[in-house]
């Protein structure tokens, strides 16, 4: 009889290892996800942030009529 409990908890132990690495798997691949999508957002703000200061300090007489520049932090620049 204790081989039985013995053998049942090494089987739970097992299946609790199982859950634990699939969730933990889903978890990080969750986050990984999500900090991809923040940090392709910050590069996209980034550059358009740097577009326009190019833009403003060459004195191009370019138009930002379609530049996207929402998100980009345009504070203290001279347009």
């Amino acid at each position: 009889m204790n081989i039985d409990l013995d053998l049942f908890a090494v089987l739970i132990g097992a299946a609790a290892a199982i859950v634990g690495g699939i969730i933990g798997g889903w978890v990080q691949g969750l986050a990984w996800y999500r900090f991809e999508l923040k940090r392709a957002a910050d590069e996209r703000r980034r550059r358009s942030t740097e577009i326009a200061l190019e833009w403003a300090t060459s004195g191009r007489p370019d138009s930002l009529r379609r530049a996207d520049l929402q998100g980009a932090d345009l504070r203290e620049i001279d347009l």
